[in-house]
């Protein structure tokens, strides 16, 4: 621990102070009178330089004890004021060990003056946390384990009741992630709300409540009996429900009570493929070249990367001119099976569609699940050539922002 850590957890006594002040005196005076006989040297060495006759041995040795005197008392008033200054003032705020002043507020922990205290704190179970902290990191996938805890600190037997509360948790994505509760009595007025942080490693990440994990650990004891602490499951409904009774809080710690639940951190990941081919027989490609008149096949494939379901995956399809749809031509291959989708999957506006509901709806798929959507087309015979048809394919999931990806098919002249 270095000094100013010292200093900040053990503050410093006057008396103490006044002691190593004179020790420092003390050591000066004798400093001083040992060198005397060197003083005494360098005024006759200067006598002589300026070729006066040397000053009789009492003048000089009055006048050694007046520089010895000035000297120690000059001395002595710097160290002793530079002493008690920097001794008084301690160490800059900030260090750690620093009590002479307030350092940041934590705003994980809050108390009122009626003695109520609420503590919300995180630890990172994935990265094997043993211990709760006002913030935390959070890469994808990993599991955080939220504590609220309330505490009666009062020492005069007094009795809080009616405590109530209520959990306020992010629901979008970035990489900032805020968690909040408020906590309130009904006798004291008391309204505290604590509030602890998240930095997730992605932006497109959020926090995922873990169902059923809530649970409700308090001393069940009287004042002065052996504590008796139970733990119990909470209904899911408690994280959305304002003000949800908990009962009374006895004074001391063991009227402390604390909720703790799990929160996942998840991410909407995909990757979308836009390709087209002319049939029969042509490749696979997203930059493909056919001919007017001719018969095209378009394919999107969509795999989710991410670690949640994408729920109701939505597809449709922004054709330009001088293509038009083959009706009752969708299908979809969904982790492996094939079945039709209804038509509804082209969409003749701009590429961002009015209407969030066009396209063909196709259900939820699994992290790491994968499907690919296929559907004919036919180039109008009188589509003029050297130039580019270009299919907009957008993919939309409960939650999220639309996916796009573009095929391209330049019209050549027949050969």
């Amino acid at each position: 621990m270095g000094l100013a850590s010292a200093a900040g957890l053990l503050p410093v006594p006057a008396w103490l102070r006044l002691a190593v002040a004179a020790v420092f005196v003390a050591i000066i005076i004798a400093v001083t009178a040992r060198y005397g006989a060197v003083i005494e040297e360098g005024l006759a060495w200067l006598d002589g330089k300026l070729g006066r006759r040397q000053t009789s041995t009492p003048r000089r040795v009055d006048l050694r004890k007046r520089l010895i005197k000035f000297g120690v008392a000059c001395t002595a008033l710097t160290t002793f004021s530079s002493f008690v200054v920097a001794v008084s003032i301690g160490p800059p705020t900030g260090l750690p060990g620093d009590r002479s002043e307030p350092g940041p507020i934590d705003p994980s922990q809050v108390r009122d003056p009626s003695g109520v205290e609420a503590t919300l704190r995180v630890a990172n179970v994935t990265m094997g946390d043993d211990e709760y902290h006002p913030s935390r990191l959070a890469k994808v996938d990993d599991i955080l384990k939220v504590q609220l805890s309330v505490k009666n600190t009062n020492d005069n037997g007094h009795l809080l009741t009616g405590v109530r509360i209520a959990l306020i948790l992010p629901d979008e994505s970035g990489k900032t992630q805020r968690l909040k509760a408020t906590v309130s009595t009904g006798a004291a007025a008391v309204n505290l709300e604590p509030a602890a942080g998240v930095d997730l490693s992605a932006g497109r990440a959020r926090l995922q409540y873990v169902l059923g994990s809530l649970k409700l650990r308090r001393n069940t004891a009287r004042p002065g009996e052996a504590a008796a602490f139970v733990t119990a499951s909470l209904s899911d409904t408690v994280l959305f429900r304002e003000n949800y009774p908990l009962g009374d809080l006895h004074p001391g710690g063991d009227g402390a009570f604390s909720i703790s639940f799990l929160m996942r951190s998840v991410a909407t990941a995909m990757s979308i493929q836009a390709q087209v081919r002319e049939l029969p027989n042509g490749s696979w490609s997203t930059k493909s070249e056919s001919r007017p008149g001719a018969s095209i096949q378009y394919r999107t494939i969509v795999v989710n990367k991410g670690n949640e379901a994408l729920r109701e995956t939505l597809i449709h399809v922004n054709l330009p001119p001088d293509l038009a749809y083959i009706p009752d031509s969708t299908r979809a291959v969904i982790d492996g099976r094939l079945r039709g989708v209804p038509d509804g999957i082209v969409d003749f506006a701009s590429p961002t569609s009015a209407d969030p509901g066009a396209g063909a709806q196709l259900g939820e798929l699994a992290p790491g699940g994968s499907l690919t959507v296929y559907f004919d087309a036919k180039v109008a015979p009188s589509a003029a050539v050297n130039r580019t048809l270009i299919a907009v394919l957008v993919v939309r999931v409960a939650g999220s922002t639309e996916y796009y990806n573009t095929a391209h098919l330049t019209l050549r002249r027949p050969e």
